[in-house]
């Protein structure tokens, strides 16, 4: 198995509340990822600190050069108290993204920052670290999109950084 790390940084001129509640909910995310064909849900669990927990079956289409197939895996998310907000995704043969996202008041909006780590078998990684990568940043992309149009404000700080690392 082998690990690798990127985050991703985007700036809003939206609301921190809007953003967190439009994030917190997998369907919604479902209508920007470009994977995505489907999301859900299949029940919610609470933890001892009264944490809901959703969990969600999610289909994928993925193109990989002539091919088109599909891919159903399981997801889990958490909204911590501190209002991050944290998916585990399983996918056959062992494929694990951790995600954490977080959505911080600043200036006249929000910057939402996501960390995303994946472990995948080591023939895998390439086109699933490739495929997360690329849909991710669609995804913020759109979320810009559409909540700075269902939320005009005076123009923002329009800043979108990506890092990488490898371990």
């Amino acid at each position: 198995m082998t690990h690798r790390v990127f985050e991703h940084d985007l700036f809003l001129t939206v609301p921190t509340l809007i953003v967190k509640d439009y994030l917190s909910t997998l369907s919604n995310q479902a209508r920007l990822h470009p994977l995505i064909i489907d999301a859900q849900e299949l029940y919610t669990t609470v933890t001892a600190d009264g944490n809901s927990i959703q969990h969600y079956r999610i289909r994928d289409r993925i193109h990989q050069w002539l091919f088109t197939y599909h891919v159903t895996y399981f997801v889990t998310m958490n909204v911590n108290s501190g209002g991050d907000i944290t998916t585990d995704a399983y996918r056959f043969p062992g494929v694990i993204l951790h995600n954490t996202t977080t959505c911080r008041t600043e200036a006249q909006g929000t910057r939402i920052t996501e960390h995303i780590e994946i472990t995948a078998p080591r023939l895998l990684m390439y086109i699933i670290y490739a495929q997360a990568r690329k849909a991710h940043c669609a995804l913020f992309d759109n979320l810009k999109q559409l909540l700075e149009k269902m939320y005009p404000s005076t123009q923002g700080n329009d800043t979108t950084r990506n890092r990488e690392e490898e371990q």
